[in-house]
């Protein structure tokens, strides 16, 4: 039979990490390995998808496998400006953009909202699916701290101990139970679905079940928290 795969858009798994905003990792679902695919549904005018680049780890950007890729963006329904250093280029029938890891844009639907794809890839590299598009993926001790697991321990909850320099932390996931972030040291920026939430330390933040989170260390020390995973086991679905 000839090896091809073949979808309807609508049909594959949709997330929803920003209120209106869809994500599909269509790559993943089609079994493409060369190159990372994506494709996100934006609302007209929106402007709450965030400036990013993919050369640091900080507020907006990806985690750090993802870090030295340049995309390109097409747009196949809908139109959107792609916005690098004050200066828009139009994404539409007509027009496609690549944009290198370096550059900070930031994406900006249009009147009628945009369907965009977009194809990623760290030059010179060969890309790799199963760390990019894995669904599941463990925050190790040398990244960000140390973890304990319920069932290791006993307990009916997983714990991460947290101490992560500025700057960095964990890119857009969700769980299928509670986590509860209790910070003791320093400042965090939280993402909470279509939300923010600047913490520090005494200050506590939970995630309900299913909403995609994330956090950054905002502030210019370590940030030190213990995450707490309403389960015996650690169940992650990395978004972004």
């Amino acid at each position: 039979m000839p090896d091809i795969t073949h979808a309807r858009i609508d049909d594959l798994r949709a997330v929803e990490f920003l209120e209106g905003f869809t994500f599909r990792r269509a790559g993943r679902e089609l079994g493409v390995t060369p190159f990372g695919m994506s494709i996100i549904d934006m609302p007209p005018d929106a402007t709450a998808y965030p400036a990013h680049d993919h050369h640091s780890e900080g507020p907006g950007n990806p985690p750090a496998h993802q870090l030295g890729q340049e995309e390109v963006y097409i747009a196949l329904r809908g139109s959107a400006e792609i916005e690098v250093d004050g200066r828009r280029h139009p994404v539409d029938a007509d027009h496609i953009i690549r944009v290198g890891a370096t550059a900070r844009r930031k994406i900006l639907p249009g009147p009628d909202g945009v369907r965009l794809l977009a194809l990623s890839g760290v030059p010179g590299q060969a890309y790799d699916p199963e760390l990019t598009d894995a669904s599941e993926r463990t925050v190790s001790s040398d990244e960000m701290g140390f973890e304990a697991i319920g069932t290791d321990t006993g307990a009916q909850v997983s714990i991460i101990a947290v101490d992560a320099a500025p700057g960095t932390g964990p890119g857009l996931h969700r769980h299928p139970y509670e986590e509860v972030f209790v910070v003791l040291d320093g400042e965090a920026t939280f993402t909470l679905g279509a939300a923010q939430r600047v913490a520090h330390a005494g200050d506590v933040v939970v995630a309900a079940a299913n909403v995609p989170h994330a956090f950054t260390n905002s502030g210019q020390t370590p940030l030190r928290q213990v995450d707490v995973h309403v389960s015996p086991r650690f169940e992650t679905e990395w978004l972004a």
